[in-house]
């Protein structure tokens, strides 16, 4: 990583990120965002805040409770009492 004047001047007006690979034969592909994922400019759909969470919650909470914490979430407008819910939070691997 390596800081870029240009990208630090911008900010916290424009959060810019840009990236360089480099392949091992030596071609260079560059991207470039001006809005990270999940900002309201450009917000995370329903299924990568899922992927999210499951990759987040990988090796803490077992698959199963991960589908129990996702329907529970889903539903959490509904549930009368959130202490079950947070006990669906505690690691059970």
């Amino acid at each position: 990583m390596v800081a870029d004047p240009e990208v630090d001047e911008l900010f916290p007006r424009i959060k810019r990120a840009r990236v360089t690979i480099t392949t091992t034969d030596g071609q260079s592909y560059t991207a470039q965002t001006d809005v990270a994922k999940g900002d309201p400019a450009d917000p995370m759909s329903d299924e990568d805040i899922v992927a999210e969470f499951r990759a987040n919650a990988r090796g803490v909470i077992s698959c199963e409770r991960m589908d129990e914490v996702i329907e529970a979430t889903w539903r959490l407008d509904s549930l009368a009492d959130t202490r079950e819910y947070m006990e669906l939070l505690i690691s059970d691997i």
